[in-house]
């Protein structure tokens, strides 16, 4: 499969590199990989675990599994919900820098297949900022992975401003992607869970998740937080959460509370959005609210399957027309190839 610019882009995809499995097997609580009890191994993090392929991470091996999708290059990033990042900061500095120099050495040799997006320590702006120069001059990194829960309010964003500002100086791009602060993991599971009695799974992991991405939309889309930045490009997972489903309710609030202002259709930024883990329902309605300019080929490899992710963005009916530009030349363009 090839799109347009005769490439087939996966913006949001995730990798851990040997520098940082081997540093993860060394630890004995969460973050980390351990014995499974059945001869194999698991990641454990805050809540749960789950299986660790350790052939997958392999960039050999990844990249055999892109080509037997049609995949050109994955565009790699640190699990935000692993809480690596999140960890305090004498902690996370050697893991996430042990992520960002195995990821600089598998994308130099390998220029075709691979990107990445820099982890910065979250607990420490002066340290997230030294770090992310070093990704952008040092190692070549295209950017830098941001979490989702900094952003769920104008007030929450300010925080974030400094890093915004490095980021802006530097160029490149930031992906905006589900992952709780440094503040939200003492004493509590990494994702924050509210306290739900049922159906825990789908409350949690969908619907928590893609609120909060939403929240994370009208920050950036409607609001002036992203006005200053000229020189970065933005964009949020999961086709950014709620909001493509939901702008029209936007504006037809609008049209009975503000009659003759912008509607939040005609006042949203073009904050890029990734398809990850969604199918062909939700990337067409959210091609049809936010144009096929600002939707960008996504799966969240190896937790989604690939090939449910290429059906989403391959049978849809609204996004026909700029299939092209969601399966590769839109990241083409954001990543300068």
């Amino acid at each position: 499969m090839t799109s347009g610019s005769g490439l087939v882009i996966d913006m949001h995809c995730h990798l851990l590199p040997e520098r940082l499995v081997a540093l993860l097997r060394a630890r004995d609580r969460a973050p980390c990989i351990e014995p499974d009890g059945t001869g194999g191994e698991r990641i454990r993090i805050f809540r749960a675990a789950m299986p660790f392929d350790a052939s997958d991470n392999d960039p050999d091996n990844r990249a055999r599994t892109m080509d037997g999708f049609g995949v050109s290059m994955q565009v790699i990033s640190l699990p935000g919900l692993f809480g690596i990042d999140s960890l305090p900061v004498d902690e996370a500095l050697p893991l996430v820098q042990a992520f960002n120099d195995g990821m600089a050495e598998i994308v130099a040799a390998h220029p075709d297949r691979y990107r990445a997006i820099a982890a910065l320590p979250l607990g420490d702006t002066e340290a997230m900022a030294v770090e992310l120069r070093r990704a952008r001059t040092d190692l070549s990194l295209a950017g830098a992975i941001l979490p989702a829960n900094g952003f769920v309010s104008l007030a929450a964003a300010e925080a974030w401003r400094p890093v915004f500002e490095e980021a802006d100086k530097l160029g490149g791009h930031l992906f905006i992607h589900p992952g709780p602060l440094p503040s939200e993991l003492v004493g509590k599971a990494v994702d924050a869970p509210a306290p739900h009695s049922d159906t825990i799974e789908h409350r949690r992991v969908t619907l928590d998740t893609q609120h909060r991405l939403g929240e994370v939309m009208v920050t950036l889309a409607l609001t002036d937080f992203l006005e200053p930045y000229n020189h970065l490009t933005v964009h949020v997972a999961n086709l950014g959460g709620t909001l493509p489903f939901l702008i029209e309710r936007m504006d037809h609030l609008d049209m009975i509370r503000h009659a003759g202002e912008p509607t939040a259709s005609e006042r949203l930024r073009p904050v890029a959005v990734d398809t990850a883990s969604l199918g062909e329902i939700a990337v067409d309605t959210a091609v049809r609210a936010l144009g096929a300019e600002n939707v960008l080929f996504g799966t969240d490899h190896p937790i989604f399957r690939t090939d449910y992710c290429l059906n989403g963005v391959v049978g849809g009916v609204a996004v026909k027309s700029g299939r092209d530009k969601v399966l590769g030349a839109n990241a083409a363009r954001l990543l300068g190839l």
